[in-house]
């Protein structure tokens, strides 16, 4: 290693370790103020140096951004562990695309030598966008899991399946109709699995009938009785329900229970199933695309010998400030469709291309016309076989309740990364009756709450080993075990049998969304690979603690990573106008576990924030005269409205103002030229919108209180801070919906102040 002299004569960043090694040779003390001084300078050179590089970034991609000094100093420095943190709307995503560049340009790292892992897919092709389509660099864009899965697939000795959402409902379902015989146990999971205010997990219908049959087959068939009677007994029988569930917009599963990508896809599933056409959902191609990609057309039919393939091409609605969908969309959209239709140009096999744009509006007459040419004969199904059908699928909804609570609890449970997990079972067994040892002579309710919960965990067991069971025969894992499996195992064989990885900058977004999970994953990642780690986030948008993430990993970063930078601040916002920064920032800063930041903008805009006050029972009409004060002033101007929960988004599109358009969409029934998405506040972050308008700021509904779940949560997660300050997360939700605009905020509040949110109460003291 060159040694401090070297590397300062050379003109190079110096790290702590280098320093430290020089002092330990040289028998110095080491001298922090002098490494900062030796890194300042440096920094100082290069922005001198790099000016006209800095400048110009951009340019040449056609995108007119001008980095300001934070952002060019957090891409010059280069330390072992570092720590951005990042306010809203300060142009995060463009700093961390700036920083790859600078690596790859200035500092001769090879594009497959750096690793972006973000949270979600959507997060992940954002950035992709911004780092390879924009600026034509070749680095690898992860998630977490993705990441995890690609080590997995190059260790494995044999191919590994993903177990979905649905089948692994189905595996716990199984569980329950293992137990039916056996109907004194069944009675006790039922008794056992209660909520807070005594309803069953498991539907009533069951609990009341499943005793009066020997076997699951018997009873399923007298609940499909019981259904269809009551379905005929309201108004317009079978056939108006069957209306109902196949015009539902929020269903993406089919009569036959595929679950598909899009609506469109919905209808043309079911326009086959009701016409008698027989069709297989994404069957693979024949032929291979090229030697890594399979293609899966979405529909195969099969009929008298020959083979069509339907393939619907659909286009989320994603719109910029220009009312224009969002150009990375188009890119990927059009990419993708060029690429399917060479490849059935090149094959010549017989394609039904459908689209979303169809001009005459309906693809589906469409696709009836289509098929009707190639002569195919359609046969009606009755109501009463789709009736049949639909529930067939429908195996396992009196259990819905109950499959979700252990599929989340399995999920956190894998989350802590137990070695042995028979030993935590029994550890939080005993922890219980150590608990309730003191109540002894004093409550006996106390003793059977207890009894209660050691005899419940004792069934999270049984039901733990039986979804493991199922996984190792199908040689399945979920997605849990796309880290906790490379963390364990693999990413040392990696790292040893494959030189071909060898990461040398691990770069993480949205680190305030970590998890314990991906902390130790991110951690053993850079000490296998010996790499660097940039962290990017902004803890004043940490929103996500009930999946498991932990704001504590990132307040505390410099202590988990030892002579790490956490100093390092994006603070002007291109967003939002200098008014609402100051308001959201003294808002936020309330809660004193939040770092201080001290958030500039370009901006200024007075009263961003505006109260709306409405009267009893007239929130929605106030909204809808927003809308239409809002698309008086601008008709290009893009609305998103925020909600706290989905259930007052669900009320808001069947009022008698809108109604709900495709994905999230609403539509203004008198105006429908307006623009407008309806979020919840949680979906909201990442996203900005011309005017934002937020709405059931209600006490009890906003910051939502005595939220509770489950008591086997309690004693089966990771212990985190306490915030000293009452729903500090909801403040930070808070905090995201105010932060989405680019212009004003409208707050959608009661006239009655002792029914208002106590956060808009606050809010008002400040404007």
């Amino acid at each position: 290693m060159e040694n401090v002299k070297e590397r300062v004569k050379a003109d190079k960043y110096l790290t702590y370790n280098e320093y430290k090694k020089y002092c330990e040779e040289n028998k110095l003390e080491i001298d922090e103020e002098e490494l900062n001084k030796i890194n300042e300078e440096f920094i100082e050179r290069k922005l001198i140096e790099y000016k006209d590089y800095f400048d110009n970034m951009f340019t040449d991609v056609g995108e007119k951004i001008n980095l300001d000094e934070e952002q060019r100093r957090v891409i010059l420095r280069d330390e072992e562990y570092c720590l951005i943190n990042a306010g809203a709307g300060s142009g995060k995503s463009t700093t961390m695309a700036g920083k790859v560049k600078y690596l790859v340009d200035k500092l001769n790292v090879k594009p497959e030598e750096i690793i972006m892992l973000t949270f979600t897919k959507k997060s992940s092709e954002d950035l992709d966008e911004k780092v390879n389509d924009l600026l034509d660099l070749g680095v690898p864009v992860s998630t977490f899991h993705s990441l995890g899965m690609k080590f997995i697939k190059k260790c494995y000795p044999f191919p590994v399946k993903v177990v979905g959402p649905d089948e692994q409902k189905s595996i716990i379902s199984n569980y329950i109709k293992d137990l039916f015989p056996n109907k004194a146990k069944l009675r006790e999971l039922i008794e056992l699995f209660k909520q807070c205010e005594q309803k069953n997990y498991i539907a009533k219908g069951f609990v009341e009938n499943f005793e009066k049959f020997k076997t699951f087959e018997e009873y399923f068939q007298d609940y499909k009785r019981r259904k269809y009677f009551i379905e005929n007994q309201r108004e317009g029988g079978i056939h108006q329900y069957l209306i109902n569930r196949l015009n539902s917009r929020s269903s993406l599963y089919t009569i036959r229970g595929e679950k598909v990508k899009s609506l469109g896809e919905v209808r043309i599933a079911n326009f086959l199933y009701i016409n008698g056409i027989d069709y297989t959902y994404e069957k693979i191609f024949e032929e291979k695309v090229n030697e890594d990609t399979t293609y899966n057309p979405d529909f195969t039919i099969e009929y008298q010998g020959k083979k069509i393939y339907i393939e619907y091409f659909g286009l989320s609605s994603c719109y910029n400030e220009n009312n224009e969908l969002i150009k990375q969309e188009i890119k990927r959209y059009n990419k993708i469709r060029k690429i399917k239709e060479n490849y059935q140009k090149a094959n010549h096999y017989d394609f039904i291309n459908l689209d979303y744009q169809t001009p005459d509006g309906d693809f589906i007459t469409t696709l009836e016309k289509e098929l009707l040419k190639r002569k195919i004969q359609f046969s009606t199904r009755s109501d009463n076989e789709i009736f049949n059908r639909i529930l067939d699928n429908n195996i396992n909804a009196e259990f819905y309740k109950f499959t979700n609570l252990i599929i989340s609890y399995i999920d956190i449970f894998k989350n802590m990364l137990v070695d042995n997990e028979d030993y935590m079972f029994e550890k939080r067994k005993i922890e219980i009756a150590k608990e309730n040892f003191k109540y002894k002579y004093f409550s006996n309710n106390k003793q059977e709450e207890a009894r209660y919960r050691i005899k419940a965990i004792g069934y999270l067991q049984e039901i733990y080993h039986y979804y493991q069971d199922y996984l190792t025969k199908n040689n399945m894992i979920d997605y849990s075990d796309m880290i906790n499996l490379s963390y364990k195992f693999i990413i040392k064989e990696v790292k040893n049998r494959f030189p071909e990885l060898n990461f040398k900058y691990i770069i993480v977004d949205e680190y305030q969304d970590i998890t314990f999970q991906r902390f130790l994953f991110v951690k053993r990642l850079v000490e296998y690979f010996d790499a660097k780690l940039i962290s990017v986030g902004d803890d004043w948008q940490s929103i996500y603690s009930f999946a498991g993430s932990r704001l504590e990993l990132f307040n505390k970063f410099s202590e988990l990573f030892l002579n790490s930078k956490d100093d390092m601040y994006l603070s002007t916002t291109y967003r939002y106008g200098q008014e609402l920064a100051n308001i959201s920032s003294e808002f936020i800063l309330k809660n004193e576990e939040q770092t201080i930041k001290n958030i500039k903008s370009i901006k200024h805009l007075n009263h961003p924030i505006e109260m709306c006050k409405y009267e009893w029972m007239e929130e929605y009409k106030k909204i809808n005269e927003l809308v239409h004060k809002i698309y008086k002033e601008n008709p290009n101007c893009k609305i998103l409205i925020l909600a706290r929960t989905n259930r007052c988004l669900e009320k808001l599109a069947k009022s008698e103002f809108f109604t709900k358009g495709i994905e999230d969409v609403l539509i203004c029934k008198d105006l429908p030229d307006a623009r407008i998405e309806a979020l919840t506040m949680h979906r909201s972050k990442g996203l900005t919108a011309d005017q934002v308008i937020v709405f059931g700021l209600r006490e009890k509904v906003f910051p939502s209180k005595n939220r509770t779940s489950h008591w086997i949560f309690e004693y089966f997660k990771l212990d985190s801070i306490t915030e000293k300050i009452p729903y500090a997360e909801e403040r930070r939700l808070f905090y995201v919906a105010l932060t989405r605009t680019r212009n004003k905020v409208y707050l959608v509040v009661p006239n009655n102040r002792n029914s208002k949110s106590e956060f808009v109460n606050e809010i008002e003291k400040m404007i």
